[in-house]
């Protein structure tokens, strides 16, 4: 707090916008007690230091974020009950996403679901952040099927939602999980995109399965989805990984050539 003091006697005392800021890097460094110690002396007013700013919903959040990500998340849980609510600060959907992950980054799957369910009874809109980041950790344990899920959270997915499942599937290693989820996708109707082939490509690149790259790369042709400069980069990266470059170039589909305008 030897700053605040220093700030003091040049006459200049620290706002919410620069508690703000220290709390984020403290959290980033894992100095989350002198986080919280600074939060205490929001709350406090301590003039000695300073600080006679309050704490705002961005203050709490970080604060909750970085708890969660240390595995700490009944801290936060409490931080968010007895501290946030009490103090007259109201939570927001981020605060509440921020939790939904430390639960699920807990596997404690059940409570995510459970604080979903309370935040929506209470008239919360989850954003789509919100929804994947429950859904996600969902498929990655195969708590349900994933119509299930779906149907459970009354969420109607469209392509973007799709695209942000595969991409977390891929990142997690999934890569099977978000062929079917590709495949499942079709059967409901919603065409996957150069995003959606591109994606789950590069995922299948990076693990040298060179055949269901290419069978991607048919499908994306037959479906007439239009190449971009990525799948484009994708292709080049996949010659260099091939061991006969030859045959998998004559193995791949053609794309018609995009004019420039």
């Amino acid at each position: 707090m030897e700053l605040f003091k220093q700030m003091v006697v040049v006459g200049c005392r620290a706002d919410v916008i620069t508690c703000n800021t220290l709390i984020g890097g403290m959290c980033k460094t894992g100095k989350i007690s002198v986080a919280i110690k600074l939060l205490e002396e929001m709350v406090n007013g301590h003039k000695e230091f300073g600080v006679i700013c309050r704490p705002n919903v961005v203050t709490y959040n970080t604060i909750i974020d970085g708890l969660c990500k240390a595995r700490l998340v009944e801290k936060a849980t409490q931080l968010l009950l007895e501290h946030m609510i009490q103090r007259g600060v109201v939570p927001n959907v981020y605060t509440y996403t921020i939790l939904l992950n430390g639960y699920c980054l807990a596997d404690r799957i059940g409570d995510a679901r459970e604080l979903f369910d309370s935040i929506t009874r209470k008239g919360y809109r989850p954003d789509v952040v919100c929804y994947t980041t429950l859904i996600n950790w969902e498929i990655r344990n195969y708590f349900e099927p994933i119509s299930e899920i779906f149907s459970s959270l009354k969420l109607v997915p469209n392509v973007v939602t799709y695209n942000i499942l595969i991409n977390g599937l891929c990142k997690n290693g999934q890569l099977e999980m978000a062929n079917k989820l590709l495949l499942y996708m079709e059967g409901k109707g919603c065409a996957p995109d150069v995003v959606s082939f591109t994606t789950l490509m590069f995922g299948f690149l990076k693990n040298n399965e060179i055949q269901k790259v290419v069978g991607l790369l048919h499908k994306m042709a037959e479906k007439n989805v239009k190449s971009t400069e990525c799948s484009m980069s994708l292709v080049m990266q996949l010659l260099m990984k091939a061991e006969n470059y030859h045959e998998c170039l004559n193995e791949l589909p053609q794309f018609p050539v995009q004019k420039r305008n």
